[in-house]
């Protein structure tokens, strides 16, 4: 996939590969329960965008995921027998200088038990996120600040989640 973003980039199929001669990756195997009766705005996980660079989701056997469209409209994600969804996380977002589009998405309660395994893959910890030459122009300037992975993460724990899940925002528990 790295020489395939490259080559969408109009760089070098081979550009991203020493970025990722240590990659950072991580795993997300979440369990939904069925639920004949979801309340509105119950979710399975709310909306949010990926925070790396490219998530790996095999589809679920049981249909949840949820894909918000630039309107704003919630869209199924149509079920594809064996497929992979390939998602673009925020850093990416911000290498790109905003033409790749990190999605928003979210699980909705299922009928049946739903299972999933997410694999989020990001590059070598010390990689900057500088908006590359080929997505920066006289019409669009660069949009962020370089920021590498690490800082990057750190950042996006920090203020996404309460003191307990390892944020430093305020408890949600009373």
């Amino acid at each position: 996939m790295l020489a395939v973003y490259a080559r969408a980039l109009d760089l070098p199929a081979d550009y991203f590969d020493r970025f990722f001669e240590d990659p950072m990756w991580t795993t997300r195997n979440a369990f939904y329960p069925g639920s004949v009766l979801a309340e509105e705005n119950q979710f399975g996980i709310s909306p949010h965008r990926d925070h790396g660079f490219i998530t790996f989701l095999p589809l679920s056997d049981e249909p949840g995921l949820q894909i918000q469209t630039p309107a704003g409209e919630w869209i199924a994600a149509e079920q594809v027998k064996d497929a992979i969804i390939v998602n673009t996380g925020e850093f990416m977002n911000r290498w790109t200088n905003g033409r790749f589009i990190a999605t928003p998405h979210r699980v909705i309660p299922p009928r049946n038990d739903r299972y999933s395994i997410a694999l989020f893959f990001n590059p070598t910890w010390d990689t900057e996120a500088i908006p590359l030459e080929t997505c920066v122009s006289a019409d669009n300037p660069a949009q962020f600040d370089p920021i590498n992975i690490h800082d990057y993460l750190d950042w996006y724990i920090n203020q996404n989640f309460n003191k307990d899940g390892g944020g430093q925002q305020g408890s949600n528990i009373a």
